[in-house]
């Protein structure tokens, strides 16, 4: 099993922005499916959940109450110990009432942070596809061998732009789906979970981003790692179909992959992918 580093950027993306809309419970895109799949039981579940987090706190909050209201009956005597006990026992009482407005509270709240959720998902649907589709092709790449690395998501941004006027290629930043790194080379791959009628509607999109991504890695690596070996630039499809051909760039249905990685000949030494990841590593979401 090859060793993943890092999530899939639209999967980051979507869960990262549900999050912030107060959906805690998500962490990963099983959970955006869930939410979009079977809204109601995925609600009912949380809600149970949080509910039973919450009278647990009472329960030791009720615990807690009849502690101190022993120890004040017990010792009559102490009046200044006796006034600190009767000041504990008021703020229990009180965190108590809060904890019990809000086990009350729950199933409103929660529904509506839901529903918001729900309709962001539904307004940024190709994010969600594509988080599908980046999902799909991490799940397969992890299948390959132990010597193998997947670094999913890799971006970073251009302190010098990369510039290649024949080609019209402006760079300020580039961010690859997935890279991985092992014996038989570096590639560069970016997954598209496209329909047919998509694809046949923006046919060269997929093919010159990987293109240019991939040129910029192999200028990077090159330039700042000492590796001189170009990354091999492939555009993964989910469907099984196939479109017009593209130079530099190779295309494959994702099932595919895996053998067309593993069968190239062996170019790389442990000590050289070492240096590769160390590289892809330290340079991730940083400006270079």
């Amino acid at each position: 099993m090859a060793k993943v580093i890092n999530q899939s950027s639209d999967s980051q993306y979507l869960i990262g922005k549900l999050r912030k809309l107060g959906l805690t419970f998500i962490c990963q895109l099983d959970d955006v499916n869930k939410l979009r799949d079977n809204f109601t039981q995925y609600v009912a579940d949380v809600i149970s959940f949080k509910k039973n987090i919450i009278t647990d706190k009472i329960k030791k909050s009720n615990d807690r109450e009849q502690k101190i209201k022993d120890s004040i009956s017990q010792d009559k005597k102490r009046v200044v110990g006796k006034y600190v006990l009767k000041l504990k026992l008021k703020i229990i009482i009180n965190n108590r009432t809060k904890l019990e407005n809000q086990f009350e509270d729950i199933p409103n709240k929660n529904r509506k942070t839901f529903r918001k959720g729900l309709r962001f998902v539904e307004n940024n649907l190709n994010i969600y596809y594509g988080a599908i589709g980046e999902e799909i092709v991490s799940k397969e790449l992890v299948k390959l061998p132990e010597n193998y690395f997947v670094f999913n998501n890799f971006y970073v941004k251009l302190k010098h732009p990369i510039i290649n006027k024949s080609k019209n290629w402006y760079l300020k930043w580039f961010q690859i789906d997935h890279v991985v790194v092992g014996p038989t080379g570096i590639f560069a791959i970016e997954t598209k979970n496209w329909s047919k009628k998509r694809l046949e509607r923006d046919d060269s999109w997929g093919f010159e981003q990987i293109d240019m991504f991939g040129e910029a890695l192999s200028i990077l690596i090159k330039k700042m790692a000492g590796i001189k070996q170009r990354p091999k630039r492939i555009l993964v499809f989910t469907n099984n179909f196939e479109s017009d051909y593209y130079p530099n760039v190779v295309q494959l249905y994702y099932k595919k992959l895996n053998q067309y990685i593993t069968s190239r000949e062996i170019m790389f030494s442990n000590s050289l992918i070492k240096k590769t990841m160390k590289f892809l590593i330290e340079k991730n979401n940083k400006k270079i």
